[in-house]
């Protein structure tokens, strides 16, 4: 029977990518939960990991610190600390840092395995097969990660 946990600030699986360090504050090997929390704090100007939706996972944003442009379905929002975004299976979604200092949020993804997507992305990095786009393919489908098909990643502007 588990008794809780503590994890004081910083603390949990640290897994950096470029422009982005994911804190996982829980992750899939915990029970009963079947969802992961993360901290991530995002480098100004970080562009993010591109249009994508997932068929089954749902994800949870809490900003805590800066601002985040978040594209959600056909809807652009600049939100800053305070703001929460509910991002359910099958709708389009990317966000940015489009600030000059680190935007940090609070993300809860359910059902739990983002941290061993992060994983994979970071291998794929080390072994200079982030180019390859078969397997950057291969690697998003194991992980229920689809992109939309002829539309270049980044490819949307905040609407004012």
């Amino acid at each position: 029977m588990s008794v809780g946990q503590f994890l004081v600030p910083g603390a949990g699986k640290t897994i950096r990518l470029a422009g982005v360090t994911a804190v996982f504050k829980v992750v899939d090997d915990r029970k009963p939960g079947d969802y992961v929390v993360l901290e991530v704090t995002a480098d100004p100007n970080f562009t993010g990991p591109g249009p994508h939706m997932h068929s089954t996972l749902e994800e949870l944003f809490y900003v805590l610190d800066g601002e985040f442009d978040f594209f959600v379905g056909n809807e652009v929002q600049r939100v800053g600390a305070g703001s929460f975004i509910n991002v359910p299976p099958g709708v389009m979604h990317d966000y940015r840092n489009p600030g000059t200092t680190p935007a940090r949020f609070l993300g809860i993804a359910s059902p739990a395995g983002l941290d061993r997507y992060f994983e994979d992305i970071r291998d794929l990095i080390a072994s200079g097969n982030l180019h390859d786009a078969e397997a950057l393919r291969q690697l998003r489908l194991r992980h229920d990660t689809l992109e939309p098909e002829g539309t270049p990643p980044g490819h949307w502007t905040l609407r004012q």
